[in-house]
């Protein structure tokens, strides 16, 4: 196995778990907006207790947590697959 060949496959897995980590970031920052969004229309006291900053971090923090979340699941899958294809002599994607 050569340097190149290992390079080549760091840059897919990494590839992948960014696109991975970023659609899982999508649909948290879609889903967490909207949950925030019902409460200021539907919940009087979210509306007087909250402020924009902690508004923003309801929104936020979801999509931050979900991107790494998706990422890291990613890339243990992938390590999980190259070492499984070494361990049984095939070759590694």
């Amino acid at each position: 196995m050569s340097f190149a060949d290992e390079k080549a496959r760091q840059a897919l897995c990494s590839s992948e778990a960014l696109s991975a980590g970023l659609l899982a970031s999508a649909k948290a920052l879609i889903f967490s907006s909207l949950a925030v969004g019902a409460a200021l229309r539907f919940a009087p006291g979210f509306r007087k207790a909250t402020g924009t900053s902690s508004r923003t971090a309801l929104v936020a923090s979801p999509a931050f947590f979900f991107f790494f979340l998706g990422s890291e699941h990613h890339m243990t899958r992938c390590a999980r697959r190259q070492h499984a294809a070494q361990a049984a002599g095939l070759a590694v994607r």
